[in-house]
């Protein structure tokens, strides 16, 4: 009887231990759930995971959970049996050993239960990334410039997948910088010449774009266009991918950019009794600019205060000064960044003069706008536009292969090869054997047929068939390069030294600058004209070798010494010395301005001489004068 009760009691205290545990292994000494050595934490691996999940859901898509059950001690407990639950097994369900398997996209919270104890963990379930897309496809950098890159993932239905976390890795690794902006994008920037292949990987798949990485430098033209211009006290070049950049003065907007300096020019003062000139600070600047326009240009120009070029199709801008309509935007407003001149025309080349600008359209049409005070615009009215205007050739609209605009005069050449010119003519510039002006195009008064043409101050050149130079008009300093100066000629003079040409470029220094006049305590700002009728001429010959002659008061001809001014002038071509060019490096493009000069290497640098009163030079500084080659700094 006592056997019994003894077991009986026992009995019972199995079955409060089961009810004590709610279905747990049992508790008390000696069992899972014993009280003296309680369960205290479970560890799930991670707070939360993702568990990618295809279409439709196979065996494979699982995840296998890891736990870790301890006591109160920190002693890792092997023997309890850990329980798991799903909050939603239409997403995912869980079995016995902790195995995730994913049906469906969603978010479940995954419980692990052991003696009392429990833990959870939240599942991401996702589409697993079928495709991977990378914008753009295909793109060309210039050292030192930047693009983004975005990566876009789709699932199996071609549905977009936010949230995946990209990584991008290029190869070579040497040729961009990459710095990641998000999960999703990059920034890449050029930093050496090459091609590289940038992939992108989210949750295992991947997609690549390639990169084309070019030299930053100045473009090298086989044509005519123009790739550096210099202007009055202006200089504007294209570099790699048509990205235009202009430095020097900058009064009336024709640098297209911020300013970032004062210059200061130096004068002498000629004012009367009671009146004053003062040094007037103008906005400059130093070191180029890249001019403020999306554009791509593939042609530029600067004249006196205004500068164009021509974009990839055939548009040309304008920007500067505007007083007489020279940037041919239907108005006289001066415009700091480019205005798209007014017209359904495209055009192949544009010059721009002292206060007008040409161009030829498409199909060789000539079109002037601006000043026509002395009928620089050659349509025979001597009315002043703010839009393209034809030039009338014998009556009709006339085609040119070439055209070049002066101060006040205009030159171009016709489809046979005879050069023509139109408005002021003080000193023979027209070349047409009189000192008239002429308001439509006047042949120039020779059998020579002509491959280029060039305006300058008040004198003209071009390159004849063959590639020997003729020039005509003012040589007070030797610019028509007939081995002499004086008496202006009336018809063209060859120049002297048996040279063959590619380009020739006019210029003077006959354009304008600013003063300041106080008059009677009042103080106002004039334009001045300086020295008319003197300029000089450089030419590039077929061997890659400048020759500049005429006017070098600031040192223009590039002929040294390296600094001062007031050099001597000069009626023969010389070589332009070395300067700041490695050597071995020869030219490929030459342009002259008002008072300065600068041409292209082979090496893509810019190198400029003369005058850099106002930063023309683009070498940073704003030292007075510089008779050698100076590197322009590399546009940035």
């Amino acid at each position: 009887m006592r056997r019994q009760l003894i077991l009986t009691v026992s009995a019972i205290a199995v079955v409060l231990g089961m009810t004590s545990c709610d279905d747990d292994p049992l508790t008390g000494p000696g069992f899972t759930c014993d009280v003296t050595n309680p369960v205290r934490d479970i560890v799930l691996g991670q707070s939360s995971s993702t568990l990618l999940v295809r279409s439709p859901a196979r065996a494979g898509d699982t995840l296998q959970l890891s736990t870790r059950v301890t006591n109160r001690q920190g002693t890792l407990r092997t023997d309890v049996p850990v329980q798991f639950s799903s909050s939603d097994n239409a997403i995912a369900t869980v079995d016995s050993n902790g195995v995730v398997r994913a049906l469906t996209p969603g978010v479940v919270t995954i419980t692990a239960r052991a003696c009392g104890t429990t833990s959870t963990t939240v599942i991401t379930v996702r589409p697993v990334v079928a495709t991977v897309v990378v914008t753009p496809t295909l793109d060309t950098l210039v050292v030192d410039d930047s693009t983004v890159i975005n990566a876009r993932a789709f699932g199996q239905t071609g549905a977009r997948l936010s949230d995946v976390k990209f990584t991008f890795a290029a190869v070579p690794g040497n040729v961009v910088a990459i710095r990641v902006a998000s999960d999703s994008t990059v920034v890449v920037r050029g930093i050496a010449p090459g091609t590289v292949t940038v992939t992108a990987t989210g949750e295992g798949s991947s997609a690549t774009t390639t990169i084309l990485v070019l030299a930053r430098g100045f473009l090298n033209f086989a044509s005519g266009a123009n790739s550096i211009e210099a202007g009055g006290d202006l200089t504007c070049g294209i570099i790699t991918l048509g990205q235009a950049f202009c430095w020097g003065l900058n009064d009336r907007g024709q640098v297209g950019a911020v300013t970032d300096s004062l210059c200061f020019q130096p004068f002498e003062p000629t004012s009367g009794a009671g009146d004053s000139v003062v040094n007037a600070a103008l906005p400059c600047t130093l070191n180029p600019r890249k001019i403020v326009s999306p554009a791509e240009f593939v042609t530029i120009a600067a004249g006196d205060s205004s500068a164009c070029g021509i974009n990839s199709v055939g548009r040309a801008f304008c920007w500067g000064y505007n007083r007489q309509g020279q940037l041919g935007n239907g108005s006289v407003t001066s415009r700091p960044a480019p205005s798209i001149v007014t017209t359904a025309l495209t055009f192949t080349s544009v010059t721009v003069g002292g206060s007008h600008a040409c161009g030829l359209a498409t199909g060789g049409a000539g079109y002037c706008w601006g000043a026509d005070s002395v009928g620089q615009l050659g349509d025979g009215r001597r009315v002043n536009s703010t839009t393209p205007i034809p030039v009338v050739l014998n009556g009709a609209p006339g085609f040119f292969t070439a055209i070049s605009a002066g101060f006040r005069h205009t030159c171009a050449v016709a489809t046979d090869g005879g050069a023509f010119c139109w408005g002021a003519n003080d000193s023979a510039q027209l070349g047409n054997g009189t000192r008239n002006r002429s308001e439509t195009p006047s042949p120039v008064s020779s059998s020579i047929r002509f491959t280029a043409i060039t305006s300058g101050g008040e004198h003209s050149c071009g390159i004849a068939v063959g590639g020997a130079a003729y020039c005509w008009g003012s040589n007070l300093d030797g610019q028509l390069g007939n081995g002499s100066s004086g008496p202006a000629s009336e018809t063209p003079v060859a120049v002297v030294g048996g040279l063959l040409f590619t380009r020739i470029s006019a210029g003077a220094r006959d354009l304008s600058i600013i003063r300041k006049v106080i008059v009677n305590g009042d103080t106002t700002e004039i334009r001045e004209r300086v020295k008319a009728g003197h300029g000089h001429t450089c030419g590039l010959t077929t061997t890659g070798v400048v020759y500049c002659w005429g006017d070098n008061a600031d040192l223009q001809l590039g002929r040294g010494p390296f600094s001062g001014g007031g050099g001597s002038s000069g009626g023969t071509p010389v070589p332009v010395a070395l300067g700041e060019r490695p050597a071995g490096v020869s030219f490929t493009s030459v342009s002259v301005g008002n008072r300065h000069t600068c041409a292209v290497g082979s090496d893509g640098a810019a190198y400029c001489w003369g005058s850099n009163i106002f930063g023309a030079l683009g070498n940073t500084l704003q030292a007075a004068y510089r008779g050698l080659p100076q590197r322009v700094t590399t546009p940035r």
